[in-house]
C-alpha cells in the first residue's frame, strides 16, 4: 500500500512578531543608506534687518523691519516699528521717526522704556532740551537693552550739561565710560573733567562723598589739582597720595598725565616780578586800583609765593623800554602793560625772555601751540566773552530768536559780532539789530526801530492821509523774537530797558553785558534796571565764590573805590594769583583757575576767558540763577 504524504505548510509568525521586526529591518536599511543633509536654513528677514541697523545701512534696515511690522501683530509689530524709528532716526529722518513713534501705543514696560528713549533722542534732534529732560526722567535704565545703554547715558549726560548740573552730567558720562572702545573713552573722560570743573572748589567739597567711588574719585582730583595748583611740591605729593586711595580709576590714564604735566609747568618760581602799569595819565585812576589788587593780594599769599614786586610806569617811558629795563633789573616775569595799544607793541618783539601776562588782549598776538613754551599770555575784561556767553544763557534759557541794541562805534561792533557769531553757532538766529548814541538824550528812537513801532506808525500816518481821518489805535511791537540783548553802559541802560517797556516789549527777556550793573545804586536805578539778566564777575555779584578775607580788606579800606573799581581790584588780584598758574592753564585745556574775575581759561593762543556768574537784578540787588554749562 502506498503512502501518500500529507501537504507541508510553512509555518506563519504570529502578527504580534511581524510589525516589530518589520520596523527593525527598516531601521536596519536605514542606518546602511547614505544620510542625506537637508539645505540649510538662511538667515531669517529679522536677522537681515538688524545686520543691516548694525551695519549702517539704517535706510535699508527701516524698510525692512516696517515690510516686518506689516506681517505682524500685537507685542511683536509694535517691537519692529520701533526698530524702524530707530533705524530712522539714526539716519537723520527725524520726519519719519516722529510720525513713526507719534503712531506707536504700547503698555509693555520694556517697549515703552524703548519708546521714551527713541523720543528722547528725537527732541534732542529737534533743540527741544526741556523734552528731552522730561523724558529721561522718566526711563528706568533697567528696561533697556544693553545696546541701547550708550545712548541712554550720552543723552542724559548732554542733557545735564546743557542744563548746568555738572555732576549728574558727569555721572551719566562715569556709568557710559564702561560701554565705550578706548578712543571714545578718551574723550569721555575729558568731558567728566570739564563737567566738574565747572564747580568751584568749595562746592565740590560739599558733594563729597559721593556713593559711587568711581565718581567721587573724580570728584575728589578735581578738588586736589585746583588747591595744590600754586606749589609743584603740594601737587606732586597729592597726586601720588589720590593714585593710592584709588587704583585702576579711569581719571588715571587721561587726566593724571595731563596734571602731571602741571607739575613740571609749576616748577618755575618766580623770585621777583615786575608789573608794567599806566601809573599816571589817563589811565591812572584804573592803573592804580589794578595795583592795589594785587598788593593786597601779595599779603595774603603764602610767605614763600610773595616775590619782590617792582613797578614801573609805562606813561612816562612806554611798555618795551619799561619792559627791557625789567629784564636788566633782574625779573622772572611781567604782569602788564594794561593799553592795548603797549600790548601790541610788545607782542611785536622778536623775541620775549619773559614770562609775560599782558592785561589785555589783542588780535593776533598768540603766543603758540600748548606743547611750544609759553611766553605771552593775554588777560583782560574784555566785551566779547561776555556777549557770547549772554548768547548762551539766552540759548540755555530756551531762547533763539534776538533783538540786539548796541552802542554806536567800535566797542559795539566787536560785541554785536561776538553775540552773533556764538547765537548762530548755537542754532539760533540774529532776528535784528540798532546801535544807539549813548550820548543822546532821547533814546526812545532805536528801541521803537527795534521793535518796529515807528513802522505800525507810518502805517497809521498814510492811512489817516488817504482816508482824511484820526485814527486811534495802539501800535503792535513786532512778534517774530523772543529774547533782547542789550549792551549798554549804567546811564544808557536806565533810559533803555524802560523803553523797551513801555513799547510792549515787557514780556521780552533782557540780557546783557556786566555793564549796567552798578553795585550800591540806588532804588530809582533799581527799578529801571528791574528784572533784568546779566554775567558778571563773582567778586561782584557771587558771594559764594569771591574771596571773603580779601573783599572784606579792600571794602574797608578804600570803602567808595571798592564800588566804583571793584572790577579793577580783582583783576589785580587774579592778575598777581595766575602768574604761578600760567604753565598749568597752558599745557592743558581742560585745566581751570577759580578767579575773582570768573572761572578761567587759556585757548591754544594764550588768551584767558572767562566764565561769568549770571543773576537776575531785583529791587538792585544780584539774584544768583543756575549757571549753564559751556
Amino acid at each position: 500500500m502506498s503512502l501518500t504524504s500529507a501537504p507541508t505548510f510553512p509555518h506563519i509568525m504570529p502578527r504580534r512578531l511581524l510589525i516589530p521586526l518589520l520596523i527593525l529591518l527598516a531601521l536596519l536599511l536605514a542606518a546602511c543608506a547614505p544620510a542625506v543633509k537637508p539645505p540649510p536654513a538662511g538667515p531669517s528677514a529679522e536677522e537681515l534687518a538688524a545686520r543691516r541697523l548694525e551695519s549702517g545701512d539704517f535706510a535699508g534696515a527701516a524698510r525692512d523691519f516696517l515690510e516686518l511690522a506689516r506681517g505682524s501683530s500685537g507685542e511683536a509689530a509694535t517691537r519692529y516699528r520701533l526698530f524702524a524709528a530707530e533705524a530712522l532716526l539714526r539716519s537723520g529722518d527725524t520726519g519719519a521717526a516722529g510720525v513713526l513713534l507719534d503712531e506707536i501705543r504700547t503698555k509693555v514696560p520694556v517697549l515703552q522704556a524703548w519708546q521714551a528713549l527713541l523720543q528722547a533722542m528725537l527732541a534732542q534732534q529737534r533743540q527741544q532740551p526741556g523734552k528731552v529732560a522730561t523724558l529721561l526722567a522718566g526711563i528706568d535704565p533697567q528696561l533697556l537693552p544693553s545696546r541701547l545703554l550708550p545712548d541712554l547715558y550720552r543723552l542724559q549726560a548732554r542733557s545735564f550739561e546743557a542744563s548746568g548740573n555738572g555732576l549728574e552730567a558727569a555721572r551719566a558720562r562715569v556709568r557710559l565710560d564702561a560701554l565705550l572702545g578706548p578712543e571714545e573713552q578718551q574723550a569721555n573722560r575729558l568731558a567728566v573733567w570739564e563737567a566738574l570743573n565747572r564747580y568751584n572748589s568749595q562746592v565740590l567739597e560739599g558733594l563729597r562723598p559721593d556713593p559711587d567711588p568711581v565718581l567721587d574719585g573724580w570728584i575728589e582730583l578735581s578738588v586736589l589739582a585746583r588747591r595744590e595748583s600754586g606749589s609743584a611740591l603740594r601737587l606732586r605729593q597729592a597726586l601720588a597720595d589720590w593714585s593710592s586711595r584709588h587704583p585702576g580709576h579711569p581719571a588715571a590714564e587721561t587726566i593724571l598725565p595731563q596734571l602731571e604735566q602741571m607739575v613740571q609747568a609749576l616748577d618755575i618760581q618766580v623770585a621777583q616780578l615786575a608789573v608794567l602799569l599806566p601809573l599816571s595819565g589817563r589811565l591812572a585812576t584804573a592803573a592804580q586800583a589794578i595795583r592795589d589788587g594785587m598788593v593786597m593780594a601779595w599779603f595774603e599769599a603764602p610767605e614763600g609765593e610773595r616775590p619782590v614786586m617792582r613797578f614801573y610806569d609805562t606813561t612816562t617811558r612806554g611798555a618795551v623800554d619799561a619792559y627791557q629795563q625789567a629784564a636788566a633789573d633782574g625779573a622772572d616775569a611781567v604782569v602788564g602793560p594794561l593799553a592795548k595799544e603797549e600790548v601790541e607793541r610788545l607782542a611785536g618783539l622778536e623775541q620775549l625772555p619773559l614770562l609775560t601776562l599782558a592785561l589785555n588782549q589783542v588780535p593776533g598776538a598768540a603766543s603758540g601751540r600748548r606743547d611750544q613754551p609759553l611766553r605771552l599770555a593775554q588777560f583782560g575784561l574784555v566785551p566779547e566773552d561776555e556777549a557770547a556767553q549772554a548768547a548762551e544763557r539766552a540759548w540755555f534759557d530756551g531762547h533763539l530768536r534776538g533783538l540786539v541794541l548796541v552802542p554806536e562805534g567800535e566797542w559795539g561792533q566787536r560785541v554785536l559780532q561776538a553775540f552773533r557769531g556764538r547765537l548762530v553757532e548755537l542754532g539760533g538766529e540774529l532776528v535784528d539789530f540798532r546801535a544807539y548814541d549813548p550820548e543822546q538824550r532821547d533814546l526812545g528812537p532805536p528801541v521803537k526801530a527795534l521793535l518796529g513801532i515807528d513802522e505800525a506808525e507810518h502805517r497809521r500816518a498814510a492811512l489817516q492821509r488817504l482816508i482824511g481821518e484820526r485814527l486811534h489805535f495802539e501800535p503792535r511791537r513786532r512778534q517774530d523774537a523772543d529774547f533782547v540783548f542789550l549792551a549798554a553802559r549804567h546811564i544808557p541802560a536806565r533810559q533803555l530797558i524802560p523803553q523797551l517797556r513801555f513799547h510792549h516789549a515787557e514780556d521780552l527777556p533782557v540780557y546783557a553785558t556786566s555793564h549796567l550793573f552798578r553795585p550800591g545804586m540806588d532804588s530809582e536805578a533799581a527799578r529801571d534796571l528791574e528784572g533784568v539778566i546779566f554775567g558778571d564777575m563773582p567778586w561782584l555779584i557771587d558771594p559764594r565764590s569771591r574771596d571773603r578775607t580779601l573783599y572784606a580788606l579792600i571794602s574797608n579800606a578804600w570803602p567808595r573805590r571798592a564800588l566804583s573799581q571793584g572790577r579793577l581790584f580783582a583783576l589785580g588780584i587774579d592778575a598777581f594769583r595766575l602768574l604761578p598758574r600760567l604753565g598749568r592753564l597752558h599745557v592743558s585745556a581742560t585745566a581751570r583757575f577759580e578767579g575773582q574775575t570768573g572761572m578761567l581759561y587759556m585757548d591754544e593762543g594764550g588768551r584767558i576767558h572767562r566764565l561769568l556768574s549770571w543773576a537776575r537784578l531785583e529791587e538792585g540787588e544780584p539774584v544768583l540763577l543756575d549757571q549753564p554749562q559751556r
